[in-house]
């Protein structure tokens, strides 16, 4: 999840879009800066748009589902044909995507060093290989990416942000309610 700054930045962000459009008629400087402005909002919302679709479509892929059914396969066999597995093994994850895959590695681990079942494990590391098949693309860190590009746009429109309200309380004036208003809400 993005930091709740991410979050106050892409909110104050849009609101001073909101207040330099209604008076950058009336203050040249404002006019100057809001094209910037805008176009910080318009990444900012991009970005997080593109963030919301990445956990949404991570938390629905196929390959998840099917490492998952890798595991519910073969975690009771480990458990059973290997003497401690069930402490090495605890509890599934409790997120999917590489740490669902380090534990179903941890599976194929705990069946090849246990003697006697050298067979038993090259058919689950087959499974397993066969299961992972395209894991890496479609667990490949698109939220991460997608978290970091919206870190980068924050940033940006903090810095756009920071200049462009002492712009705002520039034009208007400190004590006017229209900074005030601004101002009430900055940290």
């Amino acid at each position: 999840m993005p930091a709740k700054a991410h979050q106050w930045t892409r909110r104050e962000i849009n609101r001073l879009v909101r207040v330099v459009s209604t008076h950058a008629k009336n203050h040249p400087p404002l006019e100057a800066v809001r094209s910037m402005v805008v176009h910080c909002a318009d990444e900012l919302n991009t970005a997080w748009a593109d963030y919301r679709r990445a956990r949404a479509r991570r938390r629905g892929e196929e390959c998840e589902r099917t490492l998952s059914r890798f595991v519910e396969r073969w975690r009771p066999v480990a458990i059973l044909l290997v003497p401690g597995a069930m402490d090495r093994l605890g509890e599934l994850p409790p997120r999917g995507g590489k740490s669902l895959v380090a534990y179903a590695q941890e599976i194929v681990s705990l069946l090849r060093s246990e003697p006697g079942e050298e067979r038993l494990a090259r058919i689950v590391e087959e499974d397993l290989a066969k299961a992972a098949a395209g894991t890496e693309e479609c667990l490949s860190d698109a939220e991460d990416a997608a978290r970091l590009a919206l870190s980068d746009a924050a940033q940006r429109a903090n810095i756009v942000l920071f200049h462009a309200l002492d712009t705002l309380r520039a034009c208007v004036g400190e004590d006017s309610e229209v900074y005030r208003e601004f101002a009430i809400d900055l940290p």
